[in-house]
């Protein structure tokens, strides 16, 4: 059996929950709550600050990216398709490509489960992080090769062999590395820590229209003043 450990930051007012959509109808979803119950990992790394490495980079470990589609289904893709899937590439040892995306964990498996919508409006709700965390730990996530749905698929459920299939790639647990209201110099430390030991962070945050207008060629994300001033 592989277990993986997953840590994970949680800021406040991150993405938009699933009824605001841009106006592009691209998908978000993630539902976001103050989390008392997810153990705070350790503060002490052992290493100063002076230590940490400037530059990481978890990009060959990481799967081709792919839209998520209309339904607010972010999360799913960030845990299963991205965090996990980078941390199977890291153990197996795969930079390539193709196979990386073709042995890639399944969003939906996680989505579909744990999504807050009602039979009627079905895409539409999103997901907590730790509600998904939960689910991975519990049954774990199979590949997508054995639960794939379009990208607007949410009315579909695992089947026991799926479910079989995804108990091999359980976590052992899960950590946030700091709350919300943790310095930015803190939750900026944590990080670095993280990645330095080559772990990926699941991070939730704000997002505004300005995001989905990023075009091919682009650097940078601007947000727009307005979507700052909001955030302070």
């Amino acid at each position: 059996m592989k277990n993986f450990i997953i840590k994970f930051s949680l800021f406040v007012l991150t993405f938009y929950c699933s009824n605001i959509t841009f106006a592009q109808n691209s998908g978000t979803g993630l539902l976001i709550q103050e989390d008392n119950q997810t153990p705070l990992i350790s503060p002490f790394s052992g290493k100063k600050a002076t230590d940490l490495k400037t530059v990481v980079n978890l990009k060959p470990f990481a799967p081709i990216p792919e839209d998520q589609g209309k339904i607010s289904s972010c999360v799913g893709w960030s845990i299963a398709y991205g965090a996990m899937t980078i941390m199977h590439a890291q153990r197996e040892n795969w930079t390539d490509k193709e196979k990386i995306t073709a042995n890639a964990f399944s969003p939906h498996f996680v989505y579909n489960q744990v999504a807050r919508f009602k039979d009627s409006d079905c895409g539409t709700g999103g997901a907590h992080f730790s509600h998904a965390l939960r689910l991975i730990m519990e049954q774990g996530v199979c590949k997508r090769n054995t639960f794939n749905l379009s990208a607007d698929r949410c009315d579909v459920m695992p089947k026991e062999s799926q479910k079989i299939d995804a108990a091999q790639y359980r976590i052992k647990d899960y950590l946030q590395l700091f709350k919300s209201k943790d310095l930015e110099k803190v939750k900026i430390r944590r990080i670095r820590e993280s990645l330095n030991n080559d772990i990926p962070v699941i991070v939730g945050m704000k997002l505004d229209d300005t995001f989905m207008d990023i075009k091919p060629g682009d650097k940078y994300w601007k947000p727009s003043p307005d979507s700052k001033k909001e955030e302070n």
